[in-house]
């Protein structure tokens, strides 16, 4: 059973934590422009060899920006090296490319 609410509860309830510094912080916003299109880093993967699985990652925020490419008997690649060879190229296909002629300087 609950403590009844008190006039004394009810004000130590609104005042907050004892200490600010052990307080839980909300989180922080996340700015408008990486929600809306903006790319926050480069396509990438990681190894998860207690899931034996590739995730490779968009670089962009929000759902289905991200892939797993699993490998095993009973999984979509027979082998690590087969997962990793299709994941190597799903993250060069997601890459920014360069301009043409980027590496050209201008004349003086």
């Amino acid at each position: 059973m609950l403590a009844p609410a008190t006039p004394a509860r009810v004000a130590l309830a609104k005042k907050g934590p004892k200490n600010p510094k052990t307080a839980v912080k909300k989180p922080a916003v996340i700015k408008a422009a990486s929600v809306a299109g903006e790319r926050f880093s480069d396509p990438s993967y990681s190894t998860e060899w207690s899931r034996q699985q590739f995730m490779a990652r968009t670089g962009f925020r929000g759902a289905g920006q991200s892939r797993k490419f699993r490998w095993g008997t009973d999984e979509e690649f027979p082998t690590m090296a087969a997962a990793k060879k299709a994941v190597e190229q799903w993250v060069q296909d997601r890459a920014d490319p360069k301009p043409p002629f980027a590496n050209l300087q201008k004349r003086p």
